[in-house]
């Protein structure tokens, strides 16, 4: 039974790998950087400024 248990502990932890691995490719190949992608919508009246100032406050 530790055997199995084992087994599944040891799937899990790949299983997590993967996804993490592949969700941090994935966000990498995207166009643009997360501020555009969060605020790129008009109809929030931002200025080139305030998004350069939010590109600073979050790196």
């Amino acid at each position: 039974m530790s055997a199995y248990l084992l087994r599944r502990f040891g799937q899990g932890l790949l299983v997590l790998w993967a996804a993490f691995t592949l969700t941090f490719f994935l966000l990498q190949v995207l166009p643009g950087d997360a501020v555009l992608i969060k605020f790129q919508n008009p109809d929030l009246g931002l200025s080139p400024a305030q998004i350069a100032d939010m590109r600073l406050a979050y790196g």
